[in-house]
């Protein structure tokens, strides 16, 4: 027999894992919808057979991409990628899922898969950020939004890209654990660091601009309708919902998406 072609890979295992054992491991993170973000379990079946990665649950074509970026960012920070059948659940499997904050979980899922982690080391945990190739963590949209889920789930923790540390701080209740690639993160998930969470940063509600704008870009502040008349009845009819309710339900393709609109209406006409 010749020799192998091209450098010898090691597959990382846990003590009394055998190579053709299928190995679940499970991820908390979160989808963006509307303005808020919906809890996501991130499900990594390794099992025996070819070696393949194939994505299961409604993801969209950057979440379908991501299984290129993972694989990328594990190897160059330094883990061998397991040569193994590996099938990602993106539970619940009936909603569509959009973004790139799934691939920090999903590597964390894979490596936890692979023994490079331990079985419970996200447990608690909530995980969202986007990876480049070469394993730095890029920011992502909505860290409010997943520090908002992870307090009202209780987490123990939010670990973010560390450019979206600033927003995500913002929420009272949830440490924030900010890391600029995966390297960091698995020294983290080990227990070989363990970083401060970043203080709760606070803000005065009325300093912004508070320029009027629509309906839900005026909650907590005014909506001012310059020369009333002029708005037609339909455009004035759609307000009754939110001045009730305190917030805007639309319907797009099967999907209910909320926004929070609590404002002081204000108008203006010419006598």
């Amino acid at each position: 027999m010749g020799e192998p072609q091209g450098p010898a890979r090691a597959l990382f295992f846990l003590p009394g894992r055998m190579a053709g054992e299928t190995v679940l491991a499970r991820v908390l993170s979160a989808a963006i919808q509307g303005v808020e973000a919906l809890p996501i379990a991130v499900e990594v079946d390794l099992a025996g057979g070819l070696p393949a990665l194939h994505m299961v649950g409604l993801p969209d074509a950057a979440i379908r991409e991501s299984r290129d970026r993972v694989r990328s960012a594990i190897q160059n920070s330094g883990f061998s990628f397991p040569a193994r059948r590996i099938t990602v659940n993106l539970a619940p499997a009936h909603v569509r899922k959009e973004g790139t904050a799934l691939d920090l979980p999903l590597a964390v899922g894979i490596l936890i898969g692979a023994g490079v982690l331990p079985p419970d080391c996200a447990q608690g945990l909530l995980l969202a950020g986007e990876l480049s190739l070469d394993g730095g963590i890029r920011g992502v949209k909505g860290a409010l939004s997943f520090a908002l889920t992870a307090r009202k789930l209780r987490c123990r923790g939010l670990v973010v890209p560390a450019t979206a540390a600033a927003e995500a701080s913002a929420v009272d209740g949830v440490d924030v654990f900010p890391f600029a690639d995966l390297l960091q993160v698995v020294s983290f998930l080990r227990g070989d660091a363990r970083p401060d969470p970043l203080p709760v940063l606070t803000y005065d509600p009325g300093a912004g601009d508070g320029c009027p704008g629509e309906a839900s870009l005026a909650h907590n502040g005014v909506l001012f309708l310059d020369e009333l008349p002029e708005f037609r009845r339909g455009a004035l009819e759609v307000l009754r919902q939110p001045m009730e309710e305190g917030r805007i339900a639309i319907t797009r393709s099967m999907q209910v998406l909320v926004f929070p609109a609590r404002f002081i209406l204000i108008a203006a006409m010419n006598p």
